[in-house]
C-alpha cells in the first residue's frame, strides 16, 4: 500500500515545472509585444477622432449662435503651451473662455489653412450662418508625430462643414 501511494504521488505531481512556467511567460511576453503597438494606434485614433468631433461640434455651435443672435460669431482655435484650445465668441468680443483638447493632440500648422491672426486660427460666421471670409481647414495630429491626421473642413461659403482623414487633409 505504501508503495502505491509513493508511485501515485510521483506520477502525478502538483503544479507546474519551472520550464513550463518560463514557456508560458515567454508566450505571454510575445503576445503583449505584438498587442502594444496596436493598442497605442487605437488610442491615438480614438483621441484624434474625439478631438476632431469636438472641433466640429464647436464650429456648428458657433454657426447656430450666429443664426440665433443674428450677429456675426467667430470660432477661434490656437495652440497655447502645447495644448490645443478653442473658443466660440461674438465677432466683436475677443475670446475669453477656452476649451482644451486632449494633451496629446497638436495642430498641424503645415496643413491648416484657416485664416490666422497672430497665433489664433479663426472661422467667422455671418448672421445667416454663412462663412465671412476665406474657406479652409484645421488639421489635427498626434504631438509626438505619427501619420494619422484628422481635419474639419469649411468647404463652402454657405457654411458647410465636413470632416476628413489622413490624405484628404492635405
Amino acid at each position: 500500500m505504501i508503495i502505491l501511494i509513493f508511485f501515485h504521488r510521483h506520477r502525478h505531481p502538483r503544479g507546474f515545472t519551472l520550464l513550463e512556467m518560463m514557456i508560458v511567460l515567454l508566450i505571454i511576453g510575445v503576445l503583449v509585444a505584438i498587442a502594444i503597438p496596436t493598442w497605442n494606434e487605437f488610442l491615438n485614433n480614438y483621441r484624434l477622432n474625439t478631438s476632431m468631433n469636438e472641433i466640429l461640434v464647436g464650429m456648428r455651435q458657433t454657426q447656430v449662435q450666429a443664426i440665433n443672435t443674428r450677429k456675426d460669431w467667430r470660432f477661434s482655435i490656437r495652440e497655447a503651451g502645447g495644448i490645443v484650445q478653442w473658443s466660440s465668441h461674438p465677432d466683436s468680443i475677443p475670446p475669453q473662455l477656452w476649451s482644451s483638447l486632449d494633451r496629446t493632440i497638436a495642430i498641424d500648422s503645415t496643413r491648416t489653412t484657416l485664416p490666422q491672426t497672430s497665433s489664433i486660427h479663426r472661422v467667422e460666421f455671418g448672421f445667416q450662418g454663412q462663412v465671412n471670409g476665406q474657406l479652409g481647414r484645421v488639421t489635427l495630429r498626434i504631438q509626438n508625430g505619427g501619420a494619422p491626421r484628422r481635419c474639419v473642413v469649411v468647404s463652402t461659403l454657405l457654411g458647410v462643414l465636413r470632416t476628413a482623414t489622413n490624405e484628404h487633409c492635405n
